[in-house]
């Protein structure tokens, strides 16, 4: 099992950094808001096997995919990956209280050490409250209610993307080194400042959205796989 483990840990760490060298990326850039430098260079020299989501997010930032890459899960990160599966489903069935004690259990599990981890579960309750604003009477709706919601759903995403990418909104809306987390995000913030009376903005971010994923996703699957799951907002 060790030999196995060290062959993983080699595979996984060339992979980062021969893609590292070829796109010119440099360390401190892919790990933004993820871990420190010092981490990513054991990952890189085969002393150290990320975790799962660790793993994903540095792959996805180098526009490649993890899903071709045998990673033999820990019960740990088992039991998260699980935990993720039945939010998520839950919210698609509107079962908000139990999606809300899903998130809590998720969050002890994960004791607020990774951002990624962190920025999940303000993702997920950020889409609770849009479902749930979208929940009530015409009289409700035409009275704001929805519009405040978005505002204060705008407001939650931005919170959220700040956290593993704090510069993402200086200068042109111009993004780099995204994870598929991210793009997300990134994208419902997009569709959410269309609604709101910010359509130059969101059209902008959007748009912007689409030229990385275009450009920087080299996997074709992947890139397909990516954008479906973007249109999903």
């Amino acid at each position: 099992m060790s030999g196995e483990n060290s062959m993983k840990r080699n595979i996984i760490g060339n992979i980062i950094y021969k893609r590292r060298m070829q796109t010119g990326i440099s360390q401190k850039d892919l790990i933004r808001g993820l871990m420190h430098e010092r981490e990513l260079s054991r990952i890189e020299t085969g002393s150290k096997i990320p975790s799962k989501t660790q793993l994903d997010a540095l792959f996805q930032r180098l526009g490649l995919s993890a899903d071709r890459i045998e990673n033999t899960l820990s019960y740990k990160e088992y039991q998260l990956l699980r935990f993720r599966q039945q939010i998520e489903w839950s919210i698609i069935k509107g079962e908000y209280e139990l999606s809300e004690s899903l998130i809590m259990q998720y969050k002890d599990m994960t004791y607020g050490n990774d951002p990624l981890e962190e920025q999940y579960i303000l993702f997920m309750r950020t889409i609770i409250a849009l479902d749930n604003a979208q929940v009530g009477t015409i009289d409700e709706v035409s009275s704001g209610l929805n519009l405040c919601h978005r505002k204060e759903s705008v407001n939650a995403l931005v919170k959220a993307i700040h956290m593993t990418y704090p510069t993402w909104d200086k200068g042109n809306y111009e993004f780099k080194f995204l994870c598929v987390q991210e793009i997300h995000i990134v994208s419902l913030l997009g569709f959410l400042l269309c609604k709101d009376n910010r359509k130059d903005i969101g059209k902008r971010i959007l748009k912007n959205l689409l030229r990385y994923i275009e450009k920087e996703y080299m996997d074709p699957q992947e890139k397909a796989k990516v954008i479906s799951q973007c249109s999903y907002f």
